[in-house]
């Protein structure tokens, strides 16, 4: 289990921390905006399996949206209108 925050991601921390390998699960959970959450997709995206589970925290209703809608998701599910989880087929 790998745990850190965006900004080692930022200062490309993240990337030695992996040490080659990669993303199967994240949990997403920070500053709730959309720009912030994609971006923070978007660089696990870069960095994942096949297959990769990402778990969002929150009411992020737009952002939610956008990514259950995302062409690379096979699955998408929100609990409770509070937390989101979504399998990328990559």
């Amino acid at each position: 289990m790998l745990r850190g925050v965006f900004m080692m991601a930022v200062l490309g921390g993240i990337d030695a921390r992996l040490n080659g390998q990669k993303v199967a699960l994240a949990f997403v959970d920070a500053i709730h905006t959309d720009a912030f959450v994609s971006a923070q997709i978007d660089m696990l995206l870069d960095r994942a399996e096949p297959g990769v589970i990402i778990v969002l925290d929150d009411d992020m209703k737009k952002c939610w949206i956008k990514w259950a809608n995302d062409k690379r998701v096979s699955a998408s599910v929100s609990v409770a209108n509070r937390v989101g989880i979504i399998e990328f087929a990559n």
